[in-house]
């Protein structure tokens, strides 16, 4: 009752009278957690805001002024919210943008909906003093919310803050956003909803009409450009086929398949590997004397890179610890015939099954006429490793 009687007599009384007896009150005032005390302070704050300077508000009020926003009391935040909107001008540019705008947007969610639909008339007023960078998403994105709310006249109050804020949005938001977020309420539950959101709709088309209005007109010789555009798209996209793709009525979508019926099919073929450089096939004679290996045709048979490591002595016998080496294994073993051909051509005794298997050759039946001086290491255990 004190503070009131305070309030309500200092504010007649002169600037100099009322900065040396009213404001020290006021400023410990609002240190204090009183309920009672703070809501005497924010009904009084509207009248008492023209003898306060700007500093004194942000350092003194306003950093006090905001702990109402948490308060769990509904009344403490409604009050808050109405004192803010007094004092938005005075408070600086950092507590309005930063600190002020986190706080209303976490009252939009707030369960009295008295307090969201004051926050929608908070931000309208406050709008002017936001920064122009971030204002248009802040307001497109605050009102659009609002109007999906359940409570009829906070839908209806942020219909008339989209017209309050016409000035505040460009032709190019107003096409983008506005209208996306003003549609659904033309059909809104409510009539009042309905009418009033036409009636914005309305003002915002008409915007972006005068502002369509001031666009230059395409001539002639780009009108005709652009049709000879779309017509050389509509003819390619007419003659588009699987055909001019690669794939015919035969063919797969992969390319394979495409040989059934005598049809041949390249892109098939283009995808298996084809062994461009294969050579005539190498025939063989019998041999015409004792002693003699023959051999028809002058294109020796290809073989892998990796089995042309060895010494050949001239005779297309290879080296018997590199033969060890060369030869792969197979699904059937090999060791043992590889051994046995290496002491039966020692002896003079090899089959020709044998060397014809290995080097494509067919040797002679022995002969008293052909002798092969080759030494046998009696140590060599058969792995040709030169150990």
């Amino acid at each position: 009752m004190i503070l009131f009687l305070i309030l309500k007599n200092g504010i007649s009384l002169q600037p100099e009278q009322f900065s040396s007896r009213v404001k020290p009150v006021v400023f410990k005032a609002f240190t204090l957690p009183d309920r009672a005390i703070r809501i005497t302070l924010l009904n009084a704050l509207p009248d008492m805001i023209e003898n306060i300077t700007n500093y004194e508000v942000q350092d003194k009020i306003f950093p006090n002024l905001i702990q109402g926003f948490n308060d769990t009391n509904g009344s403490i935040r409604e009050e808050t919210l109405k004192a803010v909107m007094t004092i938005s001008d005075k408070i600086s540019d950092r507590q309005l943008n930063n600190d002020l705008l986190r706080y209303l947007a976490k009252l939009q969610s707030d369960q009295v909906a008295e307090i969201r639909t004051n926050t929608v008339l908070c931000l309208t007023k406050i709008a002017t003093h936001m920064n122009s960078n971030s204002r248009t998403t802040v307001l497109v994105t605050a009102f659009s919310k609002a109007l999906k709310d359940p409570f009829v006249p906070l839908r209806l109050k942020t219909i008339v803050a989209f017209e309050t804020c016409i000035d505040y949005f460009s032709p190019e938001i107003c096409c983008s956003r506005v209208l996306s977020a003003l549609a659904p309420a033309l059909l809104d539950k409510s009539s009042k909803v309905r009418i009033e959101a036409e009636k914005t709709y309305n003002m915002y088309m008409k915007k972006i009409h005068d502002k369509a209005a001031t666009l230059p007109v395409d001539d002639e010789s780009t009108m005709e450009e652009q049709a000879e555009q779309g017509n050389t798209i509509e003819d390619s996209f007419a003659t588009l086929s699987l055909s001019k793709l690669g794939f015919g009525p035969k063919n797969s979508i992969f390319g394979f398949g495409g040989a059934e019926n005598g049809v041949n099919n390249d892109s098939s073929a283009s995808l298996t590997m084809k062994n461009t450089s294969s050579s005539p096939p190498v025939t063989q004679d019998k041999p015409s004397g004792l002693g003699a290996v023959q051999r028809t045709g002058s294109i020796t048979p290809q073989v892998e890179e990796e089995e042309l490591d060895f010494d050949d002595d001239g005779w297309g016998f290879a080296d018997d610890d590199a033969d060890e080496e060369v030869v792969k294994p197979k699904p059937k073993p090999l060791a043992k015939k590889a051994s046995s051909f290496k002491k039966s051509s020692v002896s003079g005794r090899a089959s020709s099954t044998n060397s014809t298997a290995k080097h494509g050759l067919k040797l002679a039946p022995k002969s008293s006429g052909l002798k092969l001086d080759i030494a046998v290491d009696e140590d060599d255990d058969g792995w040709g490793d030169g150990w």
